[in-house]
């Protein structure tokens, strides 16, 4: 009865949380599929919570490094992180701007005023259309001041030099 009560474990392990079997439904399925029904629920219930994170550390053995990394996934159209140096990435990003206009806010963070950006964006077009559509109907926040990483980052500079 094990090897079914792991086997249900390992399914567990892979279902959403709202269709994994709590220890009653096991007793039930060990009941009508094998026609088992000597198990009492502490015994289940104790064979579940030391068998649990053993099979855990057997699911994760050989993926040791993706335990502390944090995914990378984007949503479409929800968050993105794009290189402006290229024109591929400044298109894209105006594409972004452009689908989500008038659908929903997009905040957008920047260490550079729009006056700067045409030395940002290696093509002029881009640049005004996006700040087109990033002021449209907006709310502008300046704080008038440099991040920390801005900072630390011009002193890193001007101490090379």
């Amino acid at each position: 009865m094990k090897c079914f009560i792991d086997s249900i474990l390992r399914d567990n392990q892979k279902a959403p949380k709202k269709q994994k079997h709590p220890i009653d439904r096991i007793l039930e399925r060990l009941a009508r599929e094998h026609d088992f029904e000597q198990a009492s629920y502490s015994t289940v219930r104790d064979y579940v919570r030391k068998r649990r994170p053993q099979l855990d550390l057997e699911s994760k053995e050989g993926r040791w490094h993706l335990e502390g990394m944090v995914p990378q996934e984007k949503r479409p159209a929800k968050e993105a992180e794009v290189d402006f140096a290229d024109k591929k990435g400044a298109r894209l990003l105006f594409q972004i701007f452009t689908e989500r206009e008038e659908r929903k806010a997009t905040p957008v963070a920047t260490n550079s005023s729009f006056a700067e950006w045409d030395k940002i964006f290696s093509d002029p077009w881009p640049c005004a259309a996006i700040a087109d559509r990033i002021t449209f109907r907006c709310a502008l926040v300046q704080t008038g001041t440099k991040s920390y990483r801005f900072q630390t980052t011009e002193q890193q500079r001007k101490s090379q030099t």
